[in-house]
């Protein structure tokens, strides 16, 4: 069953990266692109940083100005980490 389960988180994926491609910016299409170059990966320090600033970008451009939040928080949501 545990292989079911991948295939479809793994088509769940596709189907974000590709929604991503058609209705996203340029911006953000080409930093996912720059996380995929990176191995799409979340277990490397690249692949971290790559994700947050793909993440941060997209949000700033999909929220109003006054609706940012810092790196950090985004970083503790997605990773679970949190600098002190």
């Amino acid at each position: 069953m545990v292989g079911v389960n991948r295939i479809g988180m793994l088509g769940e994926a596709a189907d974000a990266k590709t929604r991503i491609t058609i209705y996203g910016s340029k911006q953000i299409v080409e930093l996912l692109a720059s996380f995929e170059r990176s191995g799409a990966t979340l277990t490397t320090e690249e692949g971290m940083k790559s994700f947050l600033l793909f993440v941060s970008r997209m949000r700033s451009q999909s929220l109003p100005s006054q609706e940012t939040v810092s790196a950090d928080e985004i970083e503790l949501i997605v990773f679970g980490l949190e600098r002190k």
